[in-house]
């Protein structure tokens, strides 16, 4: 594990303090019901120069072939340069993510998959891991968005129901920086609802099945985590704020 680096006033929200880390540490605190949600980053990446640089009222995220951790060199190769928050987000509590997001401009994602921002579900003990509820991907150029759900308890690597959500017709805009609103709800037993808006347009909304049936809540993670490719793909992160909120519209 690398030693971990405190960053101050120079934030991914102004006066926040982040504890940044290159490490795969898993979220240790819980969110109370109706607590306060303030991010409180740890990072996940290779400790390269390039990995997450801070920016003015954020982080610059950029991935290069081979940035992978230890457990990222499987069968499939995977390569990352995330944050994630340690708090985790309350069944039932409603939370609006808000932050802007710039994909830098270069060669065009190859990527069999790219996931640019999630909330990753806190595995229950014997459980293999899964993908996440909900995601925000790339699909070559286009921006897509994603759930997943399962009511059982102990949920297989592949054992859930994907709830596609919203897929670009065009592709984004390089260097465009992009207004992100989510506010979700998770509910115990794999149902709960969401709703995406990117520039002030609603893009995606859904009610019912959402999430797995988890014992604890799940987390937000941000940044670049992608299958193997041999570009570099860079996005900038500015104004992460999360906080409860009291309806899942507006």
């Amino acid at each position: 594990m690398r030693k971990s680096y405190f960053h101050g006033l120079i934030a991914l929200v102004a006066g926040l303090s982040v504890a940044a880390a290159c490490h795969a540490l898993m979220p240790d605190q819980a969110q109370p019901s109706g607590a306060p949600a303030t991010p409180d980053l740890s990072f996940q990446n290779v400790d390269a120069a390039w990995s997450a640089t801070p920016v003015e009222r954020g982080y610059r995220f950029e991935v290069r072939q081979g940035d992978q951790l230890p457990g990222d060199m499987g069968a499939e190769s995977k390569e990352r340069s995330e944050a994630y928050d340690r708090m985790k987000l309350a069944f039932g509590q409603t939370y609006e993510i808000g932050f802007s997001l710039e994909i830098a401009p270069g060669a065009a994602n190859s990527a069999k998959w790219m996931t640019l921002a999630q909330i990753q579900s806190t595995f229950d003990p014997g459980e293999q891991g899964h993908s996440p509820p909900f995601g925000l991907y790339m699909e070559g150029e286009k921006m897509v968005i994603a759930a997943r759900s399962s009511p059982v308890e102990i949920t297989p690597p592949d054992g859930f129901l994907y709830i596609p959500l919203y897929k670009d017709k065009e592709d984004i805009r390089r260097g465009h920086p992009y207004r992100m609103k989510i506010r979700v709800r998770f509910d115990r037993g794999g149902t709960g609802a969401v709703r995406v808006w990117r520039d002030d347009r609603l893009i995606a909304s859904h009610d019912g099945p959402f999430g797995f049936n988890d014992r604890q809540g799940p987390y937000f993670k941000i940044g670049v985590y992608r299958a193997s490719a041999p570009e570099s793909y860079a996005m900038t992160v500015r104004d992460l704020a999360l906080r409860p909120t009291a309806s899942i519209d507006g």
